[in-house]
């Protein structure tokens, strides 16, 4: 009895021993400072800081007219458990990721098969440092809205599979289901709208296949309701929002920005194949960051002349697959529909042919869509390394063209001539091929991540130390590029303040207040006029101007060196403060 009860679970076994797997690999990474903590991050761990402690209830990303605070939430949750850390915020990421991977394998396991499924969530326990770095780092909006629309499309697959008409406990079961995709919806756009491709897609599977049990059964009151309490958070933005910063002007401005021009186009698309496609969908090589100081994708060497090229091929084995899995699923479809057409009804076995022929039909629309909205996006002309992060919602999708391969390998057809026997043998082979490298690139990137733990902890010891360097200078408030500004915070409690600075080079070239997300601290700036100025050693035009400011109110300072920066403390208060606002 025993043995058989094995037997029957083994895929249940193998499905908590890998989810166990990417938990572990991802808690040794956050717990060891990988990947480097920017100051988005840091920005949304002061916020998860404020709401335990200042009883704050955000609800978008400081300083901004979109993105959810969940991984602020989630932050302060585990602060109340381990304090405030960078380690004890990442946990909630790590937490929605583990949502999303259960997500991804109950469409895998709905769609295609139990084998399958797991083996969508081994490749996606692992990834490469670009995958990983974007799992672990919060900087708001992009795993959850990515849960969010891997739950909804799984509900709407579950709904869409299996009959309406039942009553009792399933008739019950239903209406929660219908309930959990658009609470599920309601809080993947507040938390991020690009979700809204997986939105339309989920969506339209619900619509052709449960019309009739939304109309006619009550369901759509089910999905009213969790529409109306996912979307709590942003109904109640959005009734506060002044005039041209609501959701609905972001969006269309966010459109609006790239005037269509074929020149410009090209451009668009070049980059986005040859670098953002490769970076999202798991290549363990030539991950371009534009800002290097930063290290958006870990510690890894600087892009190199041999990128482009590589990055064009990856692009064209994802695309080439995802184009002929979509021809497979509508050969499917098509055969369904004519055999629909001639019957005018399906047995029900053919019916989930046909549900599952869309269902991956709309995967890789959705995929497209992704793709298609950033190759049209300023991000993808300015900086389509360090944007990539926009494409994460392709995830999603993947399983779709990742079962073109594994069904190459259990697709068998019974052939008399010998040419084509070996002509089946060598596709298997091929697929076999293809689906163990995907699975070793995604361990080797693990391991990847790993092996730059050493250099993620020297950069926190040295941010550490010039942190402590300007506490014993008795520097509390200061002005700074963004990228040192909240991070600084973060790791001080707060006992350093900060504005972010920009000395604006054109013009009237002058000291300006940019980026500044943080009301109280920009308020408290405004009224200090002994802060203190750090400037990157490497602007030697920024350091003489801020000179000239001190020489002309006659007002002595002091000068010491961090590991990036020039501190500029005045020995006594400033008449009036440069820095414009």
């Amino acid at each position: 009895m025993q043995k058989f009860i094995i037997k029957k679970n083994w895929h249940v076994f193998i499905l908590i021993a890998l989810v166990c797997i990417a938990i572990l690999l991802r808690v040794v990474l956050a717990y060891n400072n990988w990947p480097y903590f920017n100051s988005d991050e840091s920005v949304l761990a002061l916020m998860a800081n404020h709401i335990l402690m200042k009883g704050e209830h955000p609800l978008l990303f400081y300083g901004q007219d979109y993105m959810g605070t969940i991984e602020a939430y989630l932050g302060a949750f585990f602060y109340t458990f381990l304090g405030s850390s960078v380690f004890a915020y990442r946990l909630g990421m790590i937490v929605l990721y583990v949502g999303f991977l259960l997500s991804i394998y109950s469409i895998s396991r709905q769609l295609y098969t139990k084998n399958f499924a797991l083996f969508m969530v081994a490749l996606f326990s692992f990834g490469s440092a670009a995958l990983l770095s974007r799992e672990l780092a919060g900087i708001g909006g992009y795993i959850e809205a990515d849960f969010m629309a891997a739950l909804a499309f799984a509900l709407a697959l579950r709904l869409a599979l299996t009959s309406a008409d039942v009553s009792g406990k399933e008739r019950i079961f239903r209406h929660v289901a219908f309930f959990l995709w658009s609470a599920a919806i309601g809080i993947g756009v507040w938390s991020d709208t690009a979700i809204l491709p997986w939105v339309a897609c989920s969506g339209l599977l619900l619509l052709v296949f449960c019309w009739r049990e939304m109309l006619f059964k009550g369901a759509i009151f089910s999905w009213l309701a969790g529409l109306l309490i996912g979307g709590i958070p942003l109904i109640v933005y959005n009734i506060l929002a002044q005039p041209g910063h609501d959701t609905i002007s972001v969006l269309l401005r966010a459109v609006a920005i790239v005037p269509f021009k074929l020149s410009t186009f090209i451009i668009q698309i070049k980059n986005t194949v040859g670098i953002v496609i490769p970076i999202m969908t798991g290549s363990p090589v030539c991950h371009k960051n534009e800002y290097s100081f930063i290290y958006f994708y870990g510690f890894e060497p600087d892009w190199g002349p041999h990128c482009m090229t590589l990055g064009y091929v990856w692009s064209t084995c994802f695309l080439l697959a995802g184009l002929i899995s979509g021809i497979v699923a509508l050969y499917f479809l098509v055969r369904a529909l004519r055999s629909w057409y001639r019957s005018h009804q399906l047995p029900f076995e053919e019916y989930q042919v046909l549900v599952r022929s869309c269902a991956q039909l709309l995967l890789l629309v959705g995929i497209a869509g992704f793709i298609f909205s950033f190759s049209r996006s300023a991000a993808a002309l300015n900086a389509p390394g360090t944007s990539a992060r926009y494409l994460i919602g392709t995830w999603v999708g993947f399983p779709a063209i990742v079962w073109l391969f594994w069904q190459g390998v259990i697709y068998t057809k019974e052939h008399s001539s010998r040419i084509w026997q070996r002509v089946d043998l060598g596709r298997r082979a091929l697929c076999i091929s293809c689906l163990l490298l995907l699975l070793l690139i995604s361990i080797f990137g693990g391991y990847q991540a790993l092996v730059q733990i050493p250099q993620a902890q020297a950069y926190v010891t040295s941010e550490l130390k010039d942190i402590k360097t300007l506490q014993d200078h008795g520097v509390t408030n200061f002005y700074s590029d963004y990228w040192f500004c909240y991070r600084s915070a973060f790791y001080s409690s707060e006992h350093l303040t900060c504005a972010v600075s920009i000395y604006g080079y054109k013009g009237n070239k002058v000291y300006v207040a940019g980026q500044s997300r943080y009301l109280p601290y920009e308020t408290a700036m405004k009224n200090d006029l002994k802060s203190s100025y750090l400037v990157p050693k490497s602007q030697s035009v920024f350091n003489n101007y801020v000179k000239l400011q001190f020489a002309e109110q006659h007002v002595k300072y002091k000068t010491f060196a961090l590991e990036q920066y020039i501190v500029y403390q005045p020995v006594d208060a400033l008449k009036y403060n440069f820095v414009h606002w």
